[in-house]
């Protein structure tokens, strides 16, 4: 075991790493004891494997943040891997010595996110999401797909429903007539489902053509077993992530309310919730038509296009971040100048819970956070920038300033 002086020694140069002010020679020490740390297994804190690789995971979660000049309070977020595989490794020592984690340049306690008598019973928490959905087929029968087993869940005319893996479903075209059963009255060829999550849950679906489907939390999908005519059409509610196969004769359609999104073949975010002000499509590959009304814009790759609910049938096309409208696709909540009530929204869909507030809150936030974690966790992270505390009763979630 360090002796205290070394332990003290090493945060202070692991501190000058985050810092930016460690020489050459002071940063290959600290990398090479993080390495000899991973390589030997060394546990000072007599930690198990699990334990240390949990201790690690929440360092790495952790926040650096960072204040702005604004008048409002914006909070950047962000991990660096680099530096943050050398907390982890002090924040094993910091563990043995049972006083502070090693964060934001300097020691911070740590302190539990609050339960309702203001401990924190175990009870309190709440997990994260997961694969959940019912897909609702054309004849009213209702799959409960977290439950159900791989392999045939139905036949609608030529086409089979599967469910293929955890957390996806895909519909497989037969050849005409290859499959009936016994006695059974023949279906029509295109029949209409739709897979719906709930609060808490997200699913995938691959349809016939092939187009692959990302349902995020509280939304829904109806589309047809099979795809005729002249057009693709989907209906959306809520938020959805597509990868469309190119088809130039048969152009693939997302209706949301009164607006429309037409592409040949291309990768793109639709984000419509009836409680977020605007519906927003944000394209990461390929080209679309945004129609809403007479208005129409086309996308380009990086672009967002942006309708009011309430304003009339304008659409804004602005530069956007791709990667942070799919980070729910990606297992991530990713944050930019960021309301806290942004926030909470996310955190409601996705944790399934009610959020309430106590203060009036101007915090804006940047970065990213898994969405693999418990809530408790996420508050932890959130609390560290001071402005914020968090209170857990059951499956509500109360919201106040920072102590």
């Amino acid at each position: 075991m360090l002796k205290p002086d070394r332990k003290t020694e090493l945060i202070r140069l692991v501190k000058k790493v985050i810092n930016g002010k460690a020489s050459a020679a002071e940063e290959r020490f600290v990398e090479k004891y993080y390495d000899y740390f991973e390589k030997n297994k060394y546990d000072p804190a007599g930690l198990s494997s699990v334990e240390k690789e949990e201790l690690e995971n929440k360092i790495l979660q952790q926040i650096d943040l960072r204040k702005s000049g604004s008048e409002e309070k914006r909070t950047t977020l962000f991990l660096n891997k680099k530096i943050y595989k050398y907390v982890a490794a002090a924040a094993v020592l910091v563990v043995i010595v049972g006083l502070y984690f090693l964060y934001n340049h300097s020691t911070i306690s740590q302190r539990p996110v609050a339960g309702n008598d203001g401990h924190s019973p175990a009870n309190t928490d709440v997990a994260p999401g997961g694969n959940k959905a019912v897909l609702t087929l054309a004849n009213g029968s209702i799959i409960v797909l977290d439950s159900a087993h791989q392999g045939t869940l139905a036949m609608q005319g030529n086409n089979r429903v599967m469910k293929v893996d955890r957390g996806m479903i895909a519909y497989h075209q037969l050849a005409a007539g290859s499959w009936q059963p016994a006695g059974e009255k023949r279906q029509p060829e295109v029949q209409f489902n739709t897979l719906t999550t709930p609060r808490g849950g997200e699913y995938q679906l691959e349809l016939s053509d092939g187009t692959k489907v990302w349902l995020n939390s509280a939304s829904s999908l109806k589309f047809p077993t099979a795809f005729e005519g002249k057009e693709r059409k989907v209906i959306l509610t809520g938020e959805a992530y597509f990868e469309v196969v190119k088809d130039k004769d048969q152009p693939f359609k997302v209706q949301v309310g009164g607006m429309e999104v037409e592409d040949l073949g291309t990768h793109f975010n639709v984000m419509a919730y009836s409680d977020e002000p605007d519906i927003k499509t944000t394209l990461l590959e390929g080209a679309v038509k945004v129609i809403n009304g007479n208005a129409t814009a086309t996308l380009q790759p990086g672009q967002q296009a942006i309708i009011t609910h309430d304003s009339d049938k304008d659409i804004r096309v602005v530069e956007t971040d791709t990667a942070e409208a799919v980070s729910w696709k990606n297992g991530v909540f990713a944050f930019h100048s960021t309301n806290i009530y942004e926030i909470m929204k996310q955190l409601s869909r996705w944790y399934n819970v009610d959020v309430s507030y106590r203060d009036s809150l101007h915090v804006f936030l940047n970065g990213e956070i898994s969405r693999n974690v418990k809530v408790s966790e996420v508050f932890k992270m959130l609390e560290l920038t001071g402005e914020l505390s968090f209170t857990i009763d059951g499956k509500k979630i109360i919201v106040r300033k920072g102590y």
